[in-house]
């Protein structure tokens, strides 16, 4: 403010004027008064010239603006300049407003900002006008907005000559929205009195530029847009709401924006590669996007028919459908598909194999790139496997796809999908492994077996390998016959004889024969025993069976033995007649004796065949003895009830 005081029409002498001066680059300009007195009678001019020029000397924190929180030391030069009719001017104090509303504002009309900037205290005041000075807040703080820095005592300065107030303050809050949205508004102002009685009076304006999220400027490291300027690449030009809008003021990571490859975690996100690109790793909404892939390993026995045919992560078979056995020699086919299940392209992608019997080396392709959402198609089938014992010893076997994720702006990434198939490799007859299928005792059919010039069956059997089969009736484990089961595996005979003799003389005797339980009397006449005379009885006993038998002969009469054993132990191989045995004339013609008879002689035999199960055999014969009375014979008569059936009386009898 400069103003030059016109003389009255008193005669009044027009008091001196001053030039403007300006600050430094970031300061505002500064406006000096120099207000004149006269008399009113005196046309001598007089003249009290002086200057206030507030500065900030700590240098700005970016480019030319300081940001909230920055503690600045802030310099107020006082300066007197000619003073006509006078040598020097008396300051009692200097007032400096913190923060004013519009720029270029007087010290007298600064309207308080509220609290934008606090004074740090007097600890950090101080002057070189040679006088001490003190402040109206010495502790400090931001209630007070106009400082009043007091000198005592007065300070002097001579014309010509200047002095400072230096002190520290720290800015609190960003500017508000008026005149100067960016700028945080200080003034400086005192009234000075020159010892020609002129008062000299000072205002001084500064203006400090503070860097906000909001002052519609991309000018602080952490940002990458500010309102409606975009600064890096990703952020939209204002704040539409879209996903790479940019943040305001008050959200969580202020002044940033998905896509501008700053990862904001506090505003959600996850990942940032700089863009707002999908299928890229990270997508537009700063989420990571999935990278996945699947594979499928499909068997089949045939080339035509394939099993486990569909895409899971990780399937491990049989849970899409069972899979036959493949039999045994025939060949194995196996083929793959892959797919990219994810957002991301893939590339880079090797498919192997666990088993080497698959492929040499387990490698079954390389190279494979595949994009987002396609699934390839199948391999050629591989037949190269034979199913064997080998091949299936391998699986289930493991196919293992392993892939790169293709997201150039974030870390390296993989995909990995395995899939197991399992071959079982089914037995049959003529496979030439024996005793791999239900029954089976030789492999392949028509393969030398047991005895010389026996081959095996079609059905991969043989007679005598121990096995009951189909046409057999037995199978003993071997081809050896009389042991009761014949070399062809039917039953061979297990059969005995035994032939009860009875004589009156010991020389004639009657039903000498040898038949199945021959109830007498059908071989030859009776013989007539004498009453009292003595009867003899002897046995034979025959094998007319195919095995050894191991024999006991008994009696059912106690008369005949005491104890109704006649012989034990008898061994008798397959088509043996032992001879008689010893004739027993232990006996008397006597009713007794008669009353005994018809009487049964039983000979039990156990067959001998060890390997197969026990088996009893049993041959009975029969023999009345009849003692003659007083007129006439003693007739022996043999029927298989006791009595000829074409007898009915003994009238008959004695007829025939």
């Amino acid at each position: 403010m400069n103003k030059r005081q016109k003389p009255s029409t008193h005669g009044a002498v027009p008091c001196c004027r001053t030039a403007p001066r300006r600050g430094t680059v970031f300061t505002a300009a500064l406006c000096t008064v120099a207000l004149c007195a006269f008399g009113s009678r005196a046309y001598a001019q007089f003249s009290c010239s002086a200057s206030i020029n507030p500065t900030v000397l700590t240098p700005p924190t970016i480019g030319t603006g300081y940001l909230v929180g920055d503690v600045l030391t802030v310099n107020l030069e006082i300066g007197v300049g000619t003073i006509q009719g006078g040598t020097l001017i008396n300051i009692p104090s200097v007032s400096h407003a913190l923060d004013c509303i519009g720029p270029g504002t007087l010290i007298d009309l600064c309207v308080d900002e509220t609290m934008k900037v606090a004074y740090l205290g007097d600890g950090f005041l101080s002057t070189d006008c040679g006088v001490a000075v003190s402040s109206n807040v010495p502790g400090g703080g931001a209630a007070t907005n106009i400082m009043v820095f007091t000198f005592a005592p007065t300070a002097q300065l001579p014309a010509g000559t200047t002095c400072n107030v230096t002190f520290d303050v720290q800015i609190l809050e960003e500017p508000s929205a008026d005149a100067t949205p960016r700028r945080i508004e200080e003034a400086s102002g005192f009234n000075g009195v020159c010892n020609n009685g002129l008062v000299g009076q000072a205002r001084g304006g500064l203006g400090i530029e503070v860097l906000f999220c909001g002052d519609n400027r991309v000018n602080r490291p952490e940002e990458s847009c500010d309102g409606t300027a975009a600064g890096m690449v990703g952020c939209s030009a204002e704040d539409s709401g879209l996903p790479d809008a940019c943040r305001d003021e008050a959200a969580s990571d202020p002044c940033t924006c998905c896509g501008d490859g700053i990862l904001q975690t506090g505003s959600g996100e996850l990942c940032d590669d700089g863009n707002n690109d999908d299928h890229d790793g990270c997508d537009a909404n700063c989420q990571p996007e999935v990278c996945a892939v699947q594979v499928d390993k499909q068997v089949s026995c045939d080339g035509i028919n394939w099993f486990d045919v569909a895409l899971v992560l990780n399937n491990e078979d049989r849970t899409l459908g069972p899979i036959p056995g493949c039999n045994a020699n025939d060949p194995v086919y196996v083929r793959y598909q892959v797919s990219n299940v994810g957002d991301v392209d893939v590339e880079n992608c090797t498919l192997s194999e666990s088993s080497t019997v698959i492929q040499p080396g387990g490698t079954v392709q390389s190279g494979i790139s595949i994009g987002f959402g396609v699934t390839l198609p199948e391999t050629a089938p591989d037949s190269d496997q034979t199913c064997t014992d080998d091949l299936e010893a391998q699986e289930p076997n493991t196919a293992t796809l392993h892939c790169d994720c293709v997201q150039p702006s974030l870390p390296p990434r993989t995909a990995e999908a395995t899939d197991t198939a399992t071959v079982t490799c089914e037995p049959i007859c003529g496979d030439s492994i024996v005793g791999n299928t239900p029954g089976e005792t030789c492999d392949p059919p028509g393969s030398a077996v047991g005895s010389p010039g026996e081959t095996c069956r079609d059905n991969c059997t043989y007679c005598g390998d121990g096995v009951v089969d189909a046409g057999e009736s037995c199978d003993d484990g071997n081809e050896v016959s009389g042991d009761g089961c014949d070399p062809s595996c039917q039953p061979e005979d297990c059969a005995v004889r035994v032939d009860k003799q009875v004589s009156c003389d010991g020389i004639n005797w009657s039903d000498a024969g040898l038949v199945l339980n021959n109830e007498d009397g059908t071989n030859g006449p009776p013989s007539p025993c004498p009453e009292g005379a003595p009867v003899f009885v002897r046995y034979q006993a025959a094998n007319v069976g195919e095995v050894p038998v191991t024999c006991t002969l008994l009696e059912s009469s106690s008369v005949i033995d005491p104890d109704g054993t006649v012989q034990s132990g008898i061994n008798i191989g397959p088509g043996v007649t032992l001879p008689e045995t010893a004739p027993d004339s232990d006996q008397t013609c006597t009713d007794a004796l008669e009353a005994q008879e018809p009487n049964t002689a039983t000979l039990r035999c156990e067959c001998v065949q060890p390997s197969l199960p026990p088996e009893t055999v049993e041959a009975r014969d029969t023999a009345t003895v009849t003692c003659q009375g007083e007129e006439g014979d003693c007739l022996v008569i043999i029927d298989e009830e006791g009595i000829d059936n074409d007898f009915q009386s003994i009238e008959d009898l004695v007829e025939k």
